[in-house]
């Protein structure tokens, strides 16, 4: 028996104009990194959205998260590569 076939998924051209924020917004623009998302959420809390400076080093993201350096630095990459 064969699987249909999957839709493709929703793109900003396809979706209706008044969910279109939908795709204004990290978690869009991270979804191929679910680990970039965490890492994005982490420095939004603790910057208060940008408000005021914080720092951590990759390996205190990595103790924090329980992941290696070469994975928080996938995460940042991608965080970067988005903007």
């Amino acid at each position: 028996m064969t699987q249909p076939a999957s839709k493709p998924a929703s793109t900003p051209s396809t979706i209706q104009p008044k969910l279109a924020a939908l795709f204004c917004r990290a978690s869009w623009h991270l979804r191929k990194n679910p680990r970039a998302i965490a890492v994005y959420d982490l420095a939004i809390q603790l910057t208060d959205g940008g408000e005021r400076e914080f720092h951590l080093s990759i390996r205190q993201f990595g103790e924090y998260f329980g992941w290696g350096k070469d994975t928080v630095r996938s995460a940042f990459h991608r965080c970067e590569k988005e903007g």
